[in-house]
């Protein structure tokens, strides 16, 4: 479906009466200044000539009505130019608006489906694992540990985006304004469309058991466990696994809590 702004329910450019007002102010002030500093000048000239002609003050009204001419034609055309800009803004807006709008919302199918990749990453991933550990594939076995970690990591960050993204959406919504005609939906992500991972990682935490149980696997996780960690905000690697679980769960909250208000 195409989504767009009806160009018909938009108000057209009008003349703005605040524009008129500076161009006559303006105009006003122009001649204010004129008819004080004109006549001023003229006579301060005269008494240092010693010559006293009516002709100073006539050619000061000529200057002053001249000046006054040059000042609404410069006041006229300003405001021409910022009526044809108001009105190409206004004709081109609607197309950038909704090609924006459009835009989010491919943003968000696509998170959704970068969210579902990354799901079915996880299963095979923690299939892999399971045959390393099969396989007495000690170290093997503990870097798949680490790389599912970093595929739950991956996975948060796109569930935070998708709420930004939400968020974008309705912003842009509210500013179409409200008498203006569209077919833009109220909401663009419902928590159905949303890929979860709460079997994955109850199916991780079972699988990380499995190794730190046994005894040989564990004493590799004991040389491992405070290596650098491998997810932000995280002191080592044995905190970045025992707590993505938790970053997830609070992001998925968040994005839920944020449905939930729109709705």
């Amino acid at each position: 479906m195409k989504y767009e702004i009806d160009t018909s329910s938009l108000s057209r450019v009008q003349k703005d009466e605040v524009w008129e007002y500076i161009i006559w102010s303006n105009v006003f002030t122009t001649a204010i200044k004129s008819a004080i500093g004109i006549p001023i000048g003229f006579l301060i000239l005269a008494i240092f000539t010693k010559e006293w002609h009516l002709s100073f003050f006539g050619w000061g009204l000529l200057i002053l009505i001249i000046t006054s001419l040059i000042d609404l034609t410069d006041a006229l055309d300003r405001r021409d130019a910022y009526y044809a800009t108001a009105k190409k803004k206004q004709e081109n807006w609607p197309l950038e608006k909704a090609k924006k709008i459009n835009s989010i919302i491919k943003q968000s199918k696509d998170y959704c489906i970068q969210c579902s990749g990354i799901r079915n990453q996880l299963v095979t991933k923690m299939n892999i694992a399971k045959e390393k550990y099969n396989r007495n594939l000690f170290s093997q076995y503990w870097d798949m540990i680490e790389s599912i970690t970093k595929s739950f990591d991956e996975y948060r960050l796109k569930i935070e985006r998708l709420k930004i993204v939400q968020n974008e959406y309705h912003y842009e919504i509210r500013n179409i304004g409200t008498n203006v005609r569209h077919n833009f939906p109220s909401s663009i992500l419902n928590m159905n469309m949303v890929p979860l991972v709460s079997r994955e990682l109850s199916d991780f935490k079972e699988l990380r058991e499995l190794g730190e149980s046994h005894r040989d696997f564990a004493n590799i996780w004991e040389q491992r466990r405070t290596r650098e960690a491998i997810i932000t905000g995280f002191k080592n690697l044995q905190a970045s696994v025992d707590g993505v679980g938790d970053t997830i769960t609070l992001a998925i909250n968040n994005l839920r809590g944020s449905l939930r208000v729109r709705d």
